[in-house]
């Protein structure tokens, strides 16, 4: 079966997710406004302290429960277009949208790794620049040194002579105009700092220690795969240091 095209998508979103009227959403007010408010008064109103009356609340339990599935109802055949509609549309967004910001992410990559790789070249340049520049220092305070000890004028010549070709190449070394980056119209760049755990025994630890640097709250407990571990093995976990079981108690009400 063929692919639906984009255009083919959007004219059946257009069919099928129109807005509901407002005179079906006043319609529904009437008629659910009525049971909803009914039964929340006897909710305010109820005080459960003793037996009887917490076999009125469980009574009032089983209306609310009715009451609940009757105000469903009412809801769910437009809820149903809608969200046929709403799915519908959705789709068109990701089909449209999602290449393009996939695009954009591997663009921004190729942009981030050629910055990464246009400032180690920069820095090198430098590095280099920089270390030309010291030998040729280095030289000439040698050269300095050996015209003070010089005996003879034909050796002083000499040495001035080299001494000047050195401070002639350091100069062209320190005026040789620096690597730049690229710079475009559309974009740039800026260095952000960021973080990584390199060393979790030592993050743990000055957590812990009351006089750590590090709040506690750093380590808050993954909850999602506690319970779902919970689930799976609850003596387990039972057994885990620090970890404590409790019983709660949660009104099922039957069916």
């Amino acid at each position: 079966m063929a692919t639906k095209t984009a255009v083919q998508t959007a004219v059946q979103v257009q069919s099928e997710s129109e807005l509901v009227s407002p005179a079906q959403l006043a319609m529904l007010r009437r008629e659910s406004q009525p049971v909803v408010k009914h039964m929340l008064d006897q909710i305010e109103d109820l005080v459960v302290e003793e037996p009887a009356q917490y076999a009125i609340a469980d009574s009032l339990l089983s209306k609310i429960t009715s009451a609940k599935r009757i105000v469903e109802g009412k809801f769910r055949p437009m809820l149903d277009h809608f969200n046929r509609g709403m799915g519908l549309l959705r789709g068109l967004q990701h089909e449209l949208l999602d290449p393009l910001t996939e695009g954009e992410k591997s663009l921004r990559e190729k942009m981030r790794q050629f910055k990464i790789e246009e400032q180690r070249q920069i820095y090198e340049a430098q590095r280099k620049q920089q270390a030309e520049t010291d030998r040729l220092r280095r030289e000439e305070e040698e050269k300095e040194q050996q015209l003070a000890a010089a005996r003879t004028n034909q050796m002083r010549e000499k040495i001035q002579t080299r001494a000047a070709e050195l401070a002639t190449q350091r100069m062209m070394v320190e005026s040789a105009p620096e690597p730049e980056a690229v710079k475009v119209a559309g974009s740039t760049t800026r260095k952000v700092k960021k973080w990584r755990v390199v060393d979790m025994a030592a993050l743990a630890a000055s957590a812990i220690d009351p006089e750590g640097v590090v709040p506690i709250e750093v380590l808050m407990v993954n909850s999602d795969v506690v319970t779902t571990q919970f689930r799976v093995d609850p003596a387990g976990v039972a057994e885990w240091p620090g970890i404590g079981i409790w019983v709660d108690i949660v009104i099922v009400g039957r069916r």
